[in-house]
């Protein structure tokens, strides 16, 4: 089994300010790019998988969700 995680909150929405009044430097949820990066990772590995010789055993290939939400 190869797994990839596909979900991500994105932004801080709305912005809440810091106990100083300063805006947070960094709104984006930086998670976002790994879990991008992982997928894009899986597809390609399914695509060569696809285009090759059949694997000796079976392949499976997970994309999971919904971790932020509890799920």
């Amino acid at each position: 089994m190869l797994s990839a995680h596909i979900d991500h909150l994105g932004t801080v929405e709305p912005r809440e300010a810091t106990p100083d009044g300063e805006q947070p430097p960094d709104l984006v949820f930086n998670g976002a790019d790994d879990d991008a990066s992982g997928v894009a990772a899986l597809l390609e590995v399914a695509e060569a998988l696809g285009l090759g010789p059949e694997p000796a055993r079976e392949v499976v290939l997970l994309f999971a969700t919904g971790e932020e939400r509890g799920l």
